[in-house]
């Protein structure tokens, strides 16, 4: 370890990976970092460089909120510095002082310098390129009176020995927000899907239970749930849920490819009826080398209904292929199973009327039979939908 990264403050460590839980503790660290280098201003900006440069988010130390506003609205894009970089050429990692990068009597005889940063004391400072995610490059800069001086060799040394360190949370960042998306989308087509989904950690309790699977154990009276543990009615179906599930959820059981349980109504005779609900049970992860987390799912029971109809989601259609309110409620109505009859009754229209718009679907819809009007619907539908 370097020499230099041994002086770091430990103050000031502690407030840059505070941002790690709190966006705003940047404007903490940003002053921080003015005390360490010795400036009077400091800033952490997210730019988009293709097709044109655009400031994404900017975060700054040692301006007034009113200033900011104004750097913001009429000043920013006028920055010498800035429009006399390539940022997308630099490397990360890369520090430039502001005056090689736009001499004295360049900066002083500028817009933005004679209307904003003269007077608020900005002229001599250095900008680090840290980060670069496709489009979007992150700079740090800091920047100080014509007074105080360039920033020296030393003070430059403090600033290059804080890079790797706001590079690490910038990556850290990076990564947590595109886990935190994927897990937000993710989630969501969990609750939207139309099978019931259950989650159940390595205890066997119920992490999680999707809106199809409360709706399924609301309805009947097949499958409840019991000290956050799925329970069924009947007794033996019980016990077969039980061990089905201890059996996918052992660790030594490698052969286990998943579980099936039948659940039916009981005959006074102690034998099962026809099975109402069949319960698929696998495994949430394989191959795994250390001890899951309380929280962390281990187990995906998909609740599943042969009797139910198919949900269509008619907006759906009608976006995708450019149907009317009528077309695809017939469309709709056919990929559930009814005949053209049943259709016609079920909606109060003629024959005719279902006729005339199963016409226009096929040509909609590129189809030319009423079977392969439906499969091509059940295919599409999805939980995006």
């Amino acid at each position: 370890m370097p020499l230099y990264e041994e002086e770091i403050p430990s103050a000031l460590l502690a407030s840059l990976y505070a941002v790690l839980d709190d966006q705003d503790q940047w404007k903490d660290f940003l002053g921080r970092l003015c005390r360490f280098v010795g400036t009077t201003f400091a800033s952490v900006a997210s730019i988009m460089v293709d097709p044109a440069p655009t400031f994404m988010r900017i975060f700054l130390w040692g301006m007034s909120d009113e200033d900011a506003r104004e750097y913001r609205k009429s000043w920013i894009y006028k920055d010498p510095w800035g429009s006399s970089t390539d940022i997308s050429a630099m490397i990360p990692g890369t520090i430039l002082r502001g005056e090689d990068c736009v001499p004295d009597e360049v900066l002083e005889r500028s817009e933005a310098y004679i209307g904003f940063l003269k007077a608020r004391n900005m002229h001599y400072g250095a900008g680090a390129f840290l980060f670069r995610s496709e489009r979007i490059v992150t700079v740090m800069s800091v920047s100080r009176a014509k007074e105080a001086g360039p920033l020296t060799e030393a003070e430059l040394e403090r600033l290059r020995s804080l890079l790797p360190h706001v590079q690490r949370i910038l990556r850290i960042q990076d990564e947590t927000s595109h886990l935190k998306t994927e897990h937000e989308i993710l989630r969501r087509l969990f609750d939207q899907t139309s099978a019931g989904i259950v989650l159940l950690d390595q205890g066997g309790a119920v992490l999680t239970i999707n809106s199809k699977a409360r709706a399924l154990m609301e309805s009947g009276s097949l499958l409840f749930l019991e000290n956050r543990a799925l329970r069924a009615s009947c007794a033996a179906c019980d016990k077969a849920l039980r061990e089905a599930t201890r059996r996918v959820l052992d660790p030594f059981e490698t052969e286990s490819a998943g579980e099936v349980v039948s659940l039916g109504r009981q005959l006074p005779d102690d034998a099962t009826s026809a099975p109402l609900l069949r319960l698929l049970i696998v495994r949430a992860r394989r191959g795994e080398t250390l001890v899951p987390s309380s929280s962390s799912p281990a187990a995906i029971v998909q609740i599943i209904d042969p009797a139910a109809l198919p949900w269509i989601d008619q907006q759906a259609l009608r976006r995708i292929f450019s149907l009317s309110k009528a077309e695809a409620t017939v469309a709709a109505s056919l990929a559930t199973g009814l005949s053209i009859t049943e259709t016609a009754d079920s909606l109060n229209v003629s024959h005719h009327t279902v006729r005339s718009h199963l016409k226009t679907l096929f040509l909609k819809t590129r189809t030319n039979q009423q079977s392969s009007l439906v499969s091509l619907i059940l295919r599409l539908h999805s939980p995006l939908a």
